[in-house]
């Protein structure tokens, strides 16, 4: 029995609100703003729920945000523990392919680790990267703290 039109578009609705959720709270630089969202997100479903003809899908469509939110944010919060970490095998891998190949990759993914440290599940890692002409500096970090290491130096907080 296929669903009606109107099912079919809250389901859609409610999982394009769960991706879009779940991007937002891996984009933890947002910091404080990321538990702004934890709150307006259901007062503003509820509020428009009580509103709304169609309250079922509207609730839906804000529980899918809110969960992808909380799911982003764990997701987040993972990757930023596992740079705490392990974001010193990135510098040991750095120097290594220096070692091997005379100069520093162009980008972090062109490393050989088995287990890049600091990824997010949608987003990829959370560790940034710039080279230059005489090294290269990494850093992770949150909209507190942040990490940062070069060729010469391993992570310090700045």
């Amino acid at each position: 029995m296929p669903l009606p039109k109107l099912r079919r578009a809250a389901l859609a609705a409610a999982g394009a609100a769960f991706f879009c959720g779940w991007a937002l709270g891996e984009r933890g630089e947002l910091g404080y703003l990321q538990y702004v969202f934890l709150v307006t997100v259901p007062i503003a479903t509820i509020v428009l729920a009580w509103f709304s003809r169609s309250r079922v899908a509207l609730l839906l469509t804000g529980a899918a945000a809110f969960a992808g939110l909380v799911v982003g944010q764990m997701s987040w919060d993972r990757a930023f523990a596992d740079c705490m970490r392990g974001g010193e095998r990135v510098r040991i891998a750095l120097n290594d392919y220096r070692r091997t190949h005379g100069h520093y990759p162009l980008h972090l993914a062109d490393l050989t680790i088995l287990d890049e440290p600091c990824r997010c599940t949608m987003r990829g890692t959370i560790m940034h990267y710039a080279k230059n002409d005489f090294g290269y500096r990494i850093w992770f970090t949150d909209h507190v703290r942040r990490y940062e290491a070069t060729n010469m130096s391993g992570f310090v907080r700045r």
